[in-house]
């Protein structure tokens, strides 16, 4: 238990954001929701991945009107969020679960 607690520890973690392309700057704070597409600085946690030496944190932009109705269980929010947040990782961290 001891060595998996230091093996964590040392681990870098790393925040991979996840949101529509736009002619935004890449850096900025202000990207589209990745379901309507408004712009947006409201952001969410989808979760984590862990590799050996990394964790990667996705984040994704979610407009305020998304969000609510993401999280008062409007199905096809849901659905659309999900499939986009799943094509996203599966696309760029291939063969891992998340």
């Amino acid at each position: 238990m001891i060595h998996e607690n230091i093996l964590q520890e040392n681990k870098k973690i790393k925040e991979k954001y996840i949101y529509r392309r736009t002619r935004l700057p890449y850096y900025g704070w202000l990207h589209p929701c990745i379901i309507c597409g408004i712009i947006t600085s409201n952001i969410e946690d989808v979760g984590q991945l862990e590799k050996q030496y990394e964790i990667y944190k996705f984040i994704t932009y979610l407009c305020p009107r998304c969000q609510i109705k993401k999280h008062s269980g409007d199905k096809e929010i849901n659905k659309k969020f999900k499939s986009t947040t799943t094509r996203y990782i599966n696309y760029y961290y291939p063969n891992t679960i998340y």
